[in-house]
């Protein structure tokens, strides 16, 4: 690995590399081809058996394709051949994602779906997704209108979230005199000396002024595609959303809340003061809980349909003494938001 780089032969050659190409003309044709699958007359479960083995095979080529890809620009955001495969891949996203539909919808109107799968080891091996197909089935964007949605998103909270990503790769910090790259500045929170931590944090927060307008423009088209998709598949609300596709309900959430809430005196100025005064000091590198530059105002991303369509702020900060503390959250009922990294 050259610095700023690394050795991606692993994915493909180059962007014209023989392989690329030949895995994106096989998704396409699987995409295209899976409504011909899927009607074909046969046993349901041998039906079943060359759609999961489709989606498999699919699955790996998409993975390889976007790693190489997004790789790439994570060393080099604008590489054009890069740029232009993600152009590409994400109008393929949208055969892909219908084509995905359609296997939900099967599965969701398959009778006897679970003696099917306890009757083929390769279903049995594939019992937990194709349960989950089934109950996905209820919240499917309606199908007469989901290819000109994905469509559409793509100019939407799909082309806002690549801005986004463009803006965050290219953004510079001027510090000490000299513009830095953003991800620079951030290594420096791990810095032994908490003056040049103190200096990095407050240096990236400032530079940001640079770019907050058209990265509000981003957020708020991204999270209005979010509650429009939200709306469209049947949920009540965007939290419904993300605890269903994180294999949550709101009884395990309530209990965690109910767990961390008790912790909220953890966080009390006085008592985060004395150990972010102590922590500061550099007696324990690693061990930076309260310090500021540990806790990272940054955005985090919500699990959506593709890749990244909507980003939410991180739980509320205050200064505390030489510190930063994360504020216990407020009861926000059906208004609180499920944040992944």
């Amino acid at each position: 690995m050259n610095e700023g780089t690394w050795d991606l032969s692993v994915f493909y050659q180059d962007f014209d590399d023989p392989a690329l190409r030949g895995d994106i003309d096989a998704i396409r044709a699987a995409a295209e081809g899976m409504e011909n699958l899927l009607a074909q007359d046969r046993p349901e479960a041998d039906r079943l058996e060359a759609m999961v083995s489709c989606l498999e095979d699919m699955t790996n080529r998409l993975t390889r394709a976007y790693g190489y890809a997004e790789l790439t620009l994570a060393a080099d955001t604008e590489n054009e051949g890069a740029l232009r495969l993600m152009d590409e891949l994400s109008a393929l996203m949208v055969e892909v994602q219908l084509c995905q539909s359609r296997c939900v919808r099967h599965v969701g109107g398959v009778s006897g779906l679970d003696q099917l799968i306890e009757g083929r080891e390769a279903l049995r091996e594939n019992g937990f997704i194709l349960r989950e197909m089934a109950r996905q089935s209820a919240h499917m964007l309606p199908a007469e209108l989901e290819k000109w949605m994905l469509r559409m998103s793509l100019d939407g909270g799909d082309a806002f979230s690549k801005l986004r990503d463009r803006l965050i790769g290219t953004h510079t910090v001027d510090l000490n005199g000299k513009a830095q790259p953003l991800p620079a500045v951030r290594g420096m929170a791990y810095d032994p000396d908490p003056a040049v931590r103190k200096a990095a944090y407050e240096a990236e927060l400032a530079s940001y002024r640079k770019i907050e307008t058209p990265m509000a423009f981003c957020l708020s088209c991204i999270k209005g595609e979010a509650l429009t998709m939200c709306e469209a598949k049947g949920y009540s609300d965007v939290l419904s959303q993300q605890l269903a596709e994180s294999r949550m309900d709101h009884e395990t959430l309530d209990a965690m809340w109910t767990a961390i809430r008790p912790c909220a005196a953890a966080t009390h100025p006085a008592c985060a003061a004395t150990k972010a005064s102590t922590l500061l000091k550099g007696t324990r590198r690693g061990a930076l809980t309260a310090t500021l530059p540990s806790v990272r105002t940054r955005m985090f991303r919500l699990r959506t349909r593709r890749r990244v369509n909507s980003y939410s702020t991180p739980p509320a900060m205050r200064r505390c003494g030489s510190g930063w503390v994360i504020c216990p959250p407020p009861d926000l009922g059906k208004n609180r938001i499920i944040l992944s990294a």
